[in-house]
């Protein structure tokens, strides 16, 4: 999924689950972004 405001909000919910997320996303800066967190 890609990391905008969904995927970020998606990506922290699943992690606080437990849930090994991957984030696919085309915009360095947001990969940048899911990268660091």
């Amino acid at each position: 999924a890609g990391y905008g405001d969904v995927g970020k909000g998606s990506a922290r919910a699943l992690r606080n689950f437990g849930a090994r997320v991957i984030v696919t996303e085309i915009d360095p800066i947001n990969a940048l972004q899911a990268a660091m967190e």
